[in-house]
This record gives C-alpha cells, sequence and structure tokens, in this order.
C-alpha cells in the first residue's frame, strides 16, 4: 500500500540479444500519434495509484483501487533526478488521476521546471481538476500533451450514464 517502499526500476539490469540497453537506448523510441510523439529519450513516471471516482467504463478503481496513494515529493524526485542525470528529458505520467492532490502535483510541476530543459506530458487528466492555477504550472513547467477524458458534451450522459462527478 506504501509507493515509496517500492524499489525503483535498476535500468543495469535490461539487457537485448545485443547486450546491456542503456536507459538512453531503452527510451528513445519515436511513437506516432500517442502521448509520446516525438524523438526524446523518454521514461515513464507513476506518482500515485488509485482513482477514487467510479466512472463506470473506467478501469483505474478496478485495478488500483479507489483509495488513491501518493508518491513522497522526495521520492518521486529522486527517481527524476535518476532519469534525468541519464539523459531523460522527457517524463510521461500514467497515473490513474495525477490531480488527485493539487499541492504535490504544484510541487512537482515546479521541480520538473527547474530542469531548465525537460518537458512533460500526462494521461488520465481529470477535467474537474483542472483550473487557471493548475494550468499556468503546467505552462510553466515544460507540459507538451494533456490527455483529457471528455467523452460527452451532455451534463445528464457524463453524470447520470457515465458516472463522473463533472457540471458543465
Amino acid at each position: 500500500d506504501e509507493l515509496n517502499s517500492i524499489a525503483p526500476i535498476n535500468y543495469d539490469r535490461i539487457y537485448s540479444s545485443k547486450g546491456r540497453i542503456t536507459l538512453q537506448d531503452y527510451g528513445n523510441t519515436v511513437v506516432k500519434y500517442s502521448l509520446i510523439s516525438e524523438k526524446y529519450p523518454f521514461a515513464l513516471v507513476i506518482a500515485s495509484r488509485g482513482c477514487p471516482y467510479n466512472c463506470n467504463f473506467c478501469a483505474a478503481h478496478t485495478v488500483s483501487g479507489k483509495k488513491v496513494r501518493t508518491r513522497s515529493v522526495e521520492n518521486l524526485t529522486s527517481e527524476l533526478d535518476m532519469l534525468y542525470g541519464e539523459g531523460i528529458r522527457s517524463f510521461v505520467f500514467v497515473d490513474d488521476h495525477i490531480l488527485h492532490n493539487k499541492d504535490i502535483t504544484l510541487r512537482i510541476m515546479k521541480y520538473i521546471n527547474s530542469y531548465g530543459d525537460a518537458v512533460w506530458r500526462a494521461g488520465n487528466v481529470a477535467v474537474w481538476s483542472l483550473d487557471e492555477e493548475i494550468l499556468d504550472a503546467m505552462l510553466d513547467s515544460g507540459c507538451k500533451c494533456l490527455v483529457l477524458s471528455l467523452e460527452s458534451g451532455v451534463e445528464r450522459v457524463i453524470r447520470d450514464v457515465i458516472g463522473k462527478p463533472v457540471k458543465l
């Protein structure tokens, strides 16, 4: 249950048939039409797991649970520093609900901004969690892409059929 206790990936143990794969090789993949669409060495990062919402099409609460467990800022920035030190300049957050804890998210964005040349992206962004402060911080911190869940523009469908806590 405690995300800080999970050991980080040991990239020194990743091999292919040609020998050890460096973190640069591992993350230097060009993927068209996805959350990762630029030629950067990139790394997938998870800052938290779980989502308290019960949107009927989403498996997050089934797979990761409804209780949101968040890594400490110190634990996460330690991983970011390790990745950055290995040449990674693009971070892709694949959390179930990255904006669950606004304070932690703002601190992470500020930390990424301190690198000066890093960019980041995020999937699974809950539209109802966005506000002007978050959007400004995202822009300032090098956010290049957000995947927003916009299933309908009809409030009744969003509330009664999909089960999202959104008010249009």
